[in-house]
């Protein structure tokens, strides 16, 4: 309510995936970051994949200081052409912005 999300600066990261049956296991590490790669799991059923960190606490900035929050990141996404694309959600505490985009080729 009143909050207003701004893209500042895009990012590339990368995904380690393995799969078993329908269900998605790996990390992800954001490009440049210092941060341990992050746990994910999810599906894919062959046509849509899912996938979230689950919720942990994290210390990040807002505006310009130092907090100690819960976040969440969700990504969805379904094949197109020779990858991936679809939206992505980041969650930080109470805070759910819009879904943003991403894309993932191998």
């Amino acid at each position: 309510e009143g909050d207003v999300v701004q893209v500042t600066k895009r990012s590339t990261g990368k995904f380690l995936l393995e799969q078993r049956g329908d269900s998605v296991f790996g990390t992800f590490t954001a490009a440049g970051s210092a941060e341990a790669p992050r746990p994910l799991s999810g599906t894919w059923d062959g046509k849509v994949l899912s996938l979230t960190t689950g919720v942990a606490r994290r210390v990040i900035k807002i505006n310009g200081k130092s907090t100690e929050t819960s976040t969440r990141t969700d990504w969805t996404g379904a094949i197109d052409g020779t990858g991936l694309r679809g939206t992505i959600v980041t969650q930080l505490g109470e805070r759910r912005p819009p879904p943003g985009k991403w894309e993932a080729v191998r």
